[in-house]
């Protein structure tokens, strides 16, 4: 069921275009000038956490579509790209050429590919789209198909936030809203696909494999920072003294 949703978003509206932004970061991503900076400064927290090597690991890698994400597999000769969408690998490709590899499919289900062991591998707001059940499983297979020493990296997101909290009530409330003022009964999510995010504590029992370090990425959701943190509001002082 996760899979299948996440998959019809992508090869469906997901990743086309419109003036060269996707429909998924119109959605999921603070698009407005004012956050620039500050999301420039988040997104290259994963290239400085990623190290180096030969081969980088780029599960659910999607279109590669910011030029941070190109940067994550700069200090890695070779960088290989899985994913469920056709269409995510096809504009991958056209980004980084001959710099990936290119893999449709679920990790979970395909056979390791021959570019294993890896150097390094990037988890980056995938996990939560996979089933809670085998959410573990795909870690640990990540987990396993690295060289030792090597990082995996994973953005997820706590629900046990104040963010968390804040985000969930901005949304119903839009949502009301909405509601209120078109008149419908039911008002449809803008990303109608599978999320769920354990709470912190999942972590925990990959000690025995890993060295786990949890670090902070991003502090408020991107939905918060579209809905407060505006120009008028001092959106741009404030998004700076978060970093």
């Amino acid at each position: 069921m996760a899979n299948s949703e996440v998959r019809d978003f992508y090869e469906g509206p997901g990743w086309k275009l419109d003036n060269g932004v996707t429909h998924d970061a119109k959605i999921n991503e603070n698009l407005d000038p004012v956050a620039s900076e500050y999301v420039h400064k988040v997104r290259t927290r994963i290239a400085e956490n990623l190290g180096m090597g030969v081969k980088l690991l780029d599960v659910g890698c999607g279109p590669i579509q910011y030029p941070e994400y190109q940067d994550y597999s700069k200090n890695f000769e070779k960088r290989i790209c899985v994913d469920l969408s056709q269409a995510a690998l096809d504009l991958a490709k056209a980004r980084i050429g001959n710099h990936g590899e290119f893999i449709k499919g679920d990790y979970l289900v395909i056979p390791t590919p021959i570019f294993a062991p890896y150097d390094g591998a990037a988890l980056i707001n995938v996990l939560y789209h996979v089933d809670k059940e085998k959410q573990a499983e795909l870690v640990r297979k990540i987990l396993n198909d690295l060289n030792k020493k090597s990082k995996l990296v994973i953005v997820y997101s706590n629900p046990r936030t104040v963010s968390a909290l804040l985000t969930r009530l901005s949304v119903f409330m839009l949502h009301l809203l909405k509601k209120i003022i078109l008149g419908r009964r039911k008002v449809e999510l803008e990303n109608p696909i599978y999320f769920y995010r354990h709470p912190n504590t999942f972590w925990t029992q990959f000690t025995d494999v890993a060295i786990v370090e949890q670090k902070a990425w991003r502090t408020f959701s991107p939905s918060l920072e579209k809905i407060f943190f505006k120009r008028f509001l001092g959106g741009k002082m404030l998004l700076k003294i978060l970093f």
